[in-house]
């Protein structure tokens, strides 16, 4: 049996290995998309990543530091957080897409209303392995959620650069993400099924005890994120949209 300290210091190591393969390989990439792609679509895609990551603040809705606290949940339990992440992977989705021509207008950019509605699925495919991440890191399994990591940042930046070179502009970028994002959740789920199978039926009551100590984790989250990017999204707009570029 492998002993709780062997697990946590190979998961450091996989941890520190994944930072810095993806730093590297992500510096790489951005400077070719920075090459290839318009100052107006540069700054599309920063508004773009700006609106999702305040979206991905209310996905969790702290639900995976009460996974990872709590110590009795039995499989009841994680089948009721796992539905509860997809309804809210779902909700949000939706609520993004129809926020989607708001935003556009805010900024003055009807274009950016269809990248919006398409790039926000990133969190409704993400819905489904966001448990078994959680799971993962529960568990202490870091090699498995790394090396996902890495092969699905790979899939998702060689579709990205070969879009690049075949001149489909901003949308290689938003599908590529996508890409990524399905690779990182098939693998994951793959991962993680050992540990837990989600079942059709479900009681969302049984979550009820736990999100308590959820709201104070997404209270927390909620303000940080707003504080980070609330000027970023205010830059875009009163100054000039393209700038906010520089500032991501």
């Amino acid at each position: 049996m492998v002993k709780i300290d062997d697990k946590i210091i190979s998961g450091l190591k996989w941890t520190s290995f994944s930072a810095l393969f993806q730093l590297v390989l992500q510096t790489g990439v951005w400077v070719f998309v920075a090459r290839m792609l318009t100052s107006s679509d540069l700054g599309l895609l920063a508004v773009i990543g700006v609106i999702l990551s305040i979206g991905v603040s209310f996905k969790d809705m702290g639900t995976s530091a009460a996974v990872i606290h709590y110590q009795d949940m039995d499989n009841s339990s994680y089948n009721a957080f796992w539905w509860f992440n997809v309804y809210m992977g779902i909700g949000i989705t939706l609520l993004l897409m129809v926020l989607s021509p708001i935003v556009g207008w805010f900024y003055e950019l009807k274009k950016l209303t269809l990248y919006l509605v398409i790039a926000s699925l990133s969190i409704f495919i993400h819905s489904f392995s966001h448990l078994y991440a959680t799971l993962l890191r529960k568990e202490l399994e870091f090699k498995s959620l790394e090396l996902s990591s890495m092969v699905s940042f790979i899939a998702g930046s060689t579709l990205t650069l070969a879009g690049l070179y075949y001149q489909k502009g901003l949308w290689a970028v938003v599908i590529g993400r996508l890409f990524n994002d399905i690779v990182f959740t098939v693998m994951v789920i793959l991962s993680g099924r050992r540990f837990f199978i989600p079942a059709p039926h479900h009681e969302l009551l049984l979550i009820k005890p736990y999100l308590r100590f959820s709201m104070f984790q997404i209270g927390d989250q909620l303000i940080n994120r707003l504080n980070a990017d609330m000027d970023k999204v205010l830059i875009g707009k009163f100054l000039e949209w393209k700038s906010s570029v520089f500032i991501v």
